[in-house]
């Protein structure tokens, strides 16, 4: 659907997730950079002073140059190791980028089904206002003629007055699912929205074991997870080679000129092997493999208790739809119901048998009815998308817009036109403005029908907001890396306008392969923040999960109310006929 491309397009945390792809994928070049020589040109130029016993004291300018090469030959593995977990930080940010497009998509897809139910609830409340108008009106006359009392027109009035507040509240609820929708997908769509989004039932696992085997397959925090376990075990191996020596070649050449208060050029050339072998370190080296062995087993149970999580969180899911089927079955009796008792009681007030207060208390049962057909469709609807993006599978099945080939189209259009790189303008600008700076827009179009420009000139008008929304976010990178090494970082300018909330940045923490030479607090807490960054998301899923238990429990109160007030309105129903019958006898 076009509100899905639009908020995987333009929403500010799935731009974050992509750019932390981008980073892992540097990191990962940093780290294979230990496999390929280092060339250094070093140049000294200065006047030099001698005075020694028995010579002449001289003074002469003297210059000295040298270039060497280093190649390293072997280091024990430890630049096999960063580069294998940086490899896998790479594919975590890349699992962890499509995890965000999920999240997203979802939340553009029920806030498309918020604005879908709400503009039915809103056209099925006017007609139910109508109705009590008409019939307000009716007693009115028949008051004015004398054929009634007033304390009927009372009677007729409060329901009719009731109908308009219920009218003016679902208003504002669509005000506030408009909004929501703006924030998610960008815009405000375009035109009331004709149907809700929906899928093929044949593309939904028709068991349980089938769902299972999907989710081990797909899901994202246990892909996250294992490649946890695989960085894990890739630090173990790495921490081996302090106990190994490092092996290199050395080329070198230099020229000395003057050196010494020697007049004169001096040229040297060698060609050397090294070997560089630490014997004694204090025992750091052993205890970095303790650390990172139990960093290993600590991985395993992380992945076992994602397991044990994502499994449950599956089985609610699943139980989950077949409560709402059996809600959805048990609304449309309730309805049919409610339509009956309706135009029984339209008859007898046509009749003169029924009173006021019995027509529109009827009307007002079947306008609920029909609300909670409306409300248990999408609840059902909806089911099955959570089902998906809890499998990991939503993309498979919604048109999403890929976010990469987006860019690297805009990347193609600047080199095409001249202009400064993209990195270049990123650094360039960095704190110019604030990270967030779209307007804040008040639809001050109709109730249900929302009239909104068209769509392609967002897409045309907003790569400017974008690149400076990219630049500043930067220093949120920079700073949330200073944090974590408790360093404390330079602070962009403060915005000029208030920022607006900021896309999650929890990726920058977790994608980091680093250099073969990173600083020690970086290299000793690698698998603590794999670890705590897992744990994060377990938790948000873990609340998710307690969300929607609550929900699967209201829905089950709400299935038994129903069948409790469908056993009552059978009985009446059968009372009401006996009595016809006893009549018509």
């Amino acid at each position: 659907a076009q509100a899905v491309q639009l908020a995987l397009t333009h929403n500010p945390e799935v731009l974050s997730a992509q750019q932390g792809i981008g980073i892992a994928e540097e990191q990962l070049g940093q780290a294979r950079a230990g496999w390929r020589p280092t060339i250094d040109l070093t140049m000294d130029m200065g006047r030099e002073y001698k005075n020694k016993d028995a010579t002449d004291p001289t003074a002469m300018t003297k210059n000295i140059s040298s270039l060497t090469l280093n190649q390293p030959l072997y280091d024990g593995g430890a630049t096999s190791a960063s580069v294998e977990r940086s490899d896998l930080m790479q594919h975590v940010s890349v699992i962890h980028f499509d995890e965000v497009r999920t999240a997203t998509a979802l939340k553009a897809i029920e806030a498309w089904h918020e604005l879908f139910r709400l503009q039915r609830v809103i056209k099925l409340t006017e007609a139910n206002v109508g109705e009590h108008r008409q019939l307000f009106i009716q007693i009115k006359q028949k008051v004015d003629a004398g054929g009634a009392g007033r304390a009927e027109l009372v009677a007729a009035e409060t329901p009719w007055l009731l109908a308009q507040s219920a009218l003016i509240e679902a208003r504002g609820d669509y005000q506030d699912a408009l909004a929501k929708y703006t924030k998610v997908v960008g815009v405000e769509p375009v035109e009331i929205l004709v149907s809700g989004l929906n899928i093929n039932g044949e593309q939904m696992p028709q068991a349980l074991t089938e769902a299972v085997e999907r989710l081990l397959q797909d899901n994202f925090i246990l892909r996250t997870a294992e490649a946890n376990l695989m960085a894990a075990r890739a630090d173990h191996r790495g921490a081996r080679a302090g106990l190994l020596p490092t092996l290199g070649f050395e080329l070198k050449g230099g020229r000395k000129q003057n050196d010494g208060g020697v007049e004169g050029v001096d040229l040297d050339t060698t060609a050397l092997i090294k070997l560089n072998y630490n014997l004694y370190n204090g025992g750091a080296d052993e205890s970095r493999r303790r650390e990172t062995a139990r960093a290993v087993i600590d991985s395993q149970e992380q992945l076992s208790l994602a397991h044990r999580n994502m499994l449950e969180q599956l089985t609610q899911y699943w139980n989950g739809l077949e409560v709402s089927r059996q809600l959805l079955n048990t609304s449309h009796q309730q309805y049919k119901i409610a339509q009956e008792n309706h135009l029984s009681a339209q008859e007898q007030f046509k009749l003169g048998e029924g009173d006021v207060m019995a027509i529109m208390a009827a009307s007002d049962a079947e306008l609920v009815a029909k609300k909670a057909v409306l409300g248990d469709e999408i609840d059902l609807h909806l089911g099955r998308y959570q089902l998906l993006s809890h499998m990991g599978q939503l993309l498979n099945y919604v048109q999403a817009a890929d976010v990469m080939v987006v860019m690297g189209q805009l990347q193609a259009v600047e080199v095409a036109e001249g202009k400064m790189g993209w990195v270049d303008q990123l650094v360039a600008g960095i704190g110019g403005e604030p990270l967030l700076n779209d307007p804040v827009r008040n639809s001050s179009a109709e109730v249900v029908m929302v009239e909104q420009p068209a769509v392609q000139t967002v897409v045309t008008t907003q790569w400017d907001g974008a690149y400076s929304q990219m630049r500043d976010a930067g220093w949120v990178v920079f700073n949330a890396m200073d944090e974590i090494d408790g360093v404390s970082g330079v602070r962009a300018p403060a915005p000029a306008q208030p920022v607006v909330e900021q896309p999650a940045v929890s990726n920058m923490v977790m994608v980091g392969g680093d250099s073969a030479e990173g600083s020690a607090a970086f290299r000793h807490n690698r698998a603590e923040r794999r670890r705590v960054e897992l744990q994060k998301r377990l938790g948000r899923y873990s609340r998710e999960s307690s969300r929607y238990q609550r929900r699967l429990e209201q829905q089950r109160r709400r299935l038994g109310s129903k069948k409790h007030k469908m056993e009552v309105a059978s009985a009446r129903i059968n009372r009401n006929i006996a009595l016809r019958n006893l009549m018509a006898r």
